[in-house]
C-alpha cells in the first residue's frame, strides 16, 4: 500500500489507513530530502506528529547507504515514511543507494510506502514538476527526472485554487498524468493499484 500526502503534518488523518493500528505501527523516516533547503526544521517539529498518536519513528538518512544497510533499517518496520524537502537530492541518493530497488521488496512483503510532499513525488514516474517549479533547488545537476515508478501519475503538492492557472500554464507539456493534493488532502493507493482520495475539499483539475 502508498500513500502519498501533501503534508507530513496530515499523519493524524492519513494514520487511520494504515494497515496496523498507529500504537503498532514503526516507521522509518527517511529525513535525506532535508539536505540543502533554507529551513529543515520541519523535520525536527514534525517528529512530533508522529510520535503523538503511538507511533515509532526511526530517522534514517540514505545517502551514502548501501541496499543491504537500507534492507537491515527496515527490517521490524511496518512502513518507511519519505518526508518531504528537495527532491533533487533524494532523487540522487534514490538511484545511488538503490533505494528503489529494496522499497519494491518491502511492498512486496506487504510494506507501506509514504511520501510527503517531495516524497510523494519521487513515488510517480517523474519529478519534473518538481523541476518546473524549483530549478533553484536542483543544486546536484539532474538532468533525468525520471522517479521510481511505484505510481502511474506526478503529484503536485501543497496546491491551491489560486496557483491553478499558472499549475496548467507550467505543466501543459508534462510527459505523464499529474494529479494536485491540497494540504490537508492525501491518495491511498492500494495493492492492485485502486487509487482513493481523502481529506478536506475536492480535488482540483
Amino acid at each position: 500500500m502508498l500513500i502519498l500526502a501533501s503534508k507530513n503534518s496530515d499523519v493524524a488523518e492519513f494514520s487511520k489507513y494504515f494497515l496496523q493500528p498507529p500504537e503498532r505501527t514503526k516507521v522509518l523516516r527517511v529525513t535525506t530530502a532535508g539536505r540543502d533547503v533554507p529551513d529543515a526544521t520541519y523535520l525536527e517539529r514534525g517528529m512530533e506528529d508522529w510520535t503523538q498518536l503511538g507511533i515509532e519513528l526511526t530517522d534514517y538518512d540514505i545517502k551514502g547507504k548501501d541496499q543491504d544497510e537500507i534492507r537491515q533499517a527496515l527490517k521490524g518496520k511496518n512502513a518507511v515514511f519519505v518526508a518531504g524537502g528537495n527532491g533533487f537530492h533524494l532523487l540522487k541518493a534514490i538511484r545511488e543507494s538503490g533505494f528503489e530497488e529494496v522499497v519494491r521488496e518491502f511492498l512486496d512483503q506487504g510494506g507501506t510506502y509514504i511520501g510527503a510532499s517531495s516524497g510523494a513525488y519521487v513515488a510517480g514516474p517523474s519529478i519534473e514538476q518538481h523541476a518546473l517549479l524549483k530549478p533553484e533547488w536542483n543544486t546536484v545537476g539532474l538532468t533525468d527526472f525520471t522517479a521510481m515508478k511505484l505510481v502511474p501519475f506526478m503529484v503536485k503538492c501543497h496546491a491551491t485554487k489560486e496557483k491553478l492557472s499558472r499549475y496548467r500554464e507550467l505543466f501543459k507539456n508534462l510527459k505523464h498524468p499529474i494529479r494536485f493534493l491540497q494540504d490537508g488532502q492525501f491518495f491511498v493507493v492500494n495493492r492492485e493499484g485502486k487509487v482513493e482520495r481523502h481529506g478536506q475539499g475536492v480535488e482540483l483539475q
